[in-house]
């Protein structure tokens, strides 16, 4: 429910004081959501994934390119960056959610 993808059966969500039913822009661009199971997203690159995960919270580029190479390198995942998600193991998907958020 506080993703939005279901509705309250009562009562409202707020997050950081945005309801999440009428302002769910701003809302959802205050909280992090990783699914246990990425599937919709096994197309993309993992540099691709973390770009338009990026572009969705309006992560500035120089921030993003930082935090791209720090977090690649302690993860280990430099290598695969620019290869397809579907190849990735579960627990380097999940890694490559972290890094997206």
């Amino acid at each position: 429910m506080m993703t939005g993808i279901l509705k309250p059966d009562s009562g409202t969500i707020q997050i950081n004081g945005k309801d999440i039913e009428k302002e769910p822009v701003e809302a959802k661009q205050m909280i992090g959501y990783m699914a246990d199971n990425p599937d919709m997203f096994l197309r993309l690159t993992g540099i691709e994934y973390i770009h338009l995960i990026s572009d969705i919270y309006k992560v500035p580029k120089e921030k993003r390119i930082k935090r791209i190479k720090e977090l690649s390198r302690k993860f280990h995942l430099e290598d695969v960056l620019d290869k397809t998600m579907q190849g990735y193991s579960h627990g380097t998907r999940q890694k490559m959610m972290v890094m997206g958020l």
